[in-house]
């Protein structure tokens, strides 16, 4: 079954912090697809397994370093957590992106698997100029392809704009126009806070929305808070929605247990099911 909505999400795994960084920010700035984002097999295989966590779109490193593998669950590198979103996430399009994306002995194993690799990035290749063949412009184009495909009613809007869909008249020209055209929000995720004793353990979903005076507002709808993330671009958002629930943590700590009643109580029963530390601490 597909979304009733365009809110396409692409799940990263990588071991690199820095990999993780650089592609939220190009997803983010670039693109109309939200992220959330695993370092280890582990955690990857946590998400797909998750029902909260939508998951439109994965990209895998090849190789892990020992420590980020999960052996108990015969998960060793990229092409074993693949296999393991084809059998939990059919849906998913599949893309590597590796140093050695052009080794062929991987390719031999994701043939045997029977994987279907949309695409194999080289990750020493990867520029901020790259255009259309940057991991993220082509993900996204995929992605809206595929969503015209599967719905008629945006593929129509889409006829109204003028494009089609089996000869568009440049690639990133029908990305940037149907994204603001459409004003598609953006379905990411917080998956940590600026603050090491607290531990985001569930990510938290938010929903960006550009508005008419370009400002994005950020909005966690499972957490039900009285007030959203405000910024000039997304990041700037989930930065300062981040900031507003981690304030929010803060005084849930203080507050005494008597004063903690209604909506408070509610809130903080909320951001227990996400974080551990602070408001998931017991008050003796």
């Amino acid at each position: 079954m597909t979304d009733t909505t365009y809110l396409p999400t692409v799940l990263v795994i990588d071991d690199d912090p820095a990999v993780h960084k650089y592609m939220r920010r190009r997803f983010h700035a670039e693109t109309s697809v939200g992220l959330v984002q695993a370092r280890s097999l582990r955690d990857a295989k946590a998400l797909m397994d998750s029902s909260e966590v939508k998951i439109h779109a994965v990209i895998a490193d090849l190789f892990f370093d020992p420590a980020y593998c999960d052996p108990e669950n015969d998960l060793n590198d990229g092409l074993d957590i693949l296999a393991y979103s084809l059998e939990k996430r059919p849906e998913a399009t599949q893309y590597v992106l590796s140093i050695f994306s052009e080794m062929d002995p991987e390719h031999h194993k994701a043939e045997r698997l029977k994987l279907p690799i949309q695409t194999w990035f080289q990750k020493l290749y990867q520029r901020s100029d790259a255009g259309a063949q940057a991991p993220w412009a082509q993900v996204e184009r995929d992605l809206l392809r595929k969503r015209f495909s599967e719905d008629p009613s945006l593929k129509v809007r889409l006829e109204e704009m003028g494009y089609s869909l089996h000869e568009p008249p440049d690639p990133m020209v029908l990305s940037e126009s149907i994204r603001g055209a459409l004003r598609f929000p953006i379905r990411t995720y917080i998956q940590s806070l600026d603050d090491p004793k607290y531990q985001i353990i569930r990510p938290i979903e938010v929903l960006c929305t550009k508005e008419a005076s370009d400002q994005v507002t950020a909005t966690a709808p499972r957490l039900g808070l009285l007030a959203d993330g405000v910024g000039e671009s997304v990041d700037e958002a989930l930065s300062n929605l981040s900031s507003y629930i981690l304030d929010l943590v803060e005084v849930l700590r203080e507050e005494p247990a008597s004063d903690v009643s209604g909506y408070l109580h509610t809130l903080q029963d909320r951001l227990r099911l996400y974080i551990r530390g602070g408001v998931t601490d017991e008050k003796e």
